[in-house]
């Protein structure tokens, strides 16, 4: 039986369209693997505001470039949903600033699925990520 995985915006910048730079060996069996595994919306969001920006800030390619990528290595885009949303305010308490990082922990919450993220804030607080 397959895993479910949803990839963090930096996993799917480096291990999808990227070098690999910070992909353990672990994570790239997974991507290279059977199981199933899914990208947020929100990730490409970030990704498209972080490409706005350019420079040090910059990311090779467009939000389009990285959702291409992704379609081409059968990864499958997961809308945000208000289940999504309701699900933040079991986040309230949660330290860790970022929405994007915020709207993925709660996607992967709802939907059951091991985040695949090198964030030490968010194993710490999500059981099941993975790296």
């Amino acid at each position: 039986m397959a895993n479910s995985y949803l990839l963090d915006t930096c996993v799917l910048v480096s291990g999808v369209l990227g070098d690999d730079a910070g992909i353990s060996a672990k994570v790239r069996a997974i991507l290279d693997g059977d199981d199933d595994i899914f990208i947020s919306v929100a990730s490409l969001w970030e990704i498209n505001i972080k490409c706005m920006k350019g420079g040090a800030h910059g990311l090779p390619g467009t939000a389009r470039d990285y959702h291409s990528a992704a379609t081409s290595a059968s990864i499958v885009l997961l809308p945000v949903e208000m289940e999504d949303v309701h699900a933040l305010t079991a986040l309230k308490r949660w330290k860790h600033k970022d929405p994007f990082d915020r709207l993925i922990v709660a996607a992967a919450s709802c939907r059951d699925l091991t985040l695949l993220t090198p964030d030490t804030a968010i194993r710490k607080y999500l059981k099941s990520a993975s790296w």
